[in-house]
Formats: C-alpha cells, structure tokens, sequence
C-alpha cells in the first residue's frame, strides 16, 4: 500500500524598505530607489507518511551557512520536520539589501 504525498505552498514578501542597500556587485554603494519586482521566501513542505521535507528559496543575493544552520534549527523548533530534511537555496538577485 503506497502512501499519498500531501504538498503545501506559502510565500511570503520581504521586499526591503527603500533606501536599503543593495549588493552584488563588489563596492556597490547605491541604494534602492525604487521596487520593480516584489521580492519573497517561498516555502514547500511535502509529507509522506510521518516524514515531512521542506525546501524554502529566497530572494536574496547569497546567505551564510550559519544562518542557514539557525533557519534550520528555528524551523524545526516550530515543526517535525528534522533540521537535514530542510534545504534552502537562494535565487542570486542582485537587487536585495545587505
């Protein structure tokens, strides 16, 4: 008997203020004038029977591994799903804050 797969979607907008400062390109020193494009964490769980895996990408330029760690931890502080069941990733936009 094969188990159903549940999947479950949300995002969210983290759009930096303006002003913000922006990175990605070595001494970059301007700051955000305007918003083009909205930019966000999107976050899918999926579950097979009690094991449930999420994979969260954000739009940001880059992230440490230390904060990955804490994302990972403070995650499956609020839910089941274990810290090596989490993946995150960035989309490498050169338009985020710092």
């Amino acid at each position: 008997m094969k188990t159903e797969l549940k999947v479950g979607v949300g995002r969210v907008e983290v759009t930096p203020p303006l002003g913000s400062l922006l990175v990605g390109y070595g001494s970059r020193e301007r700051l955000a004038e305007s918003v083009r494009d909205p930019l966000n964490v999107t976050a899918m769980v999926l579950q097979r029977g009690e094991r449930r895996v999420a994979i969260i990408g954000l739009d940001w330029c880059t992230i440490h591994q230390n904060v990955v760690a804490l994302m990972r931890q403070e995650i499956h502080e609020h839910t089941p799903i274990l810290p090596h069941d989490i993946t995150i990733c960035c989309s490498q936009t050169h338009s985020g804050s710092a």
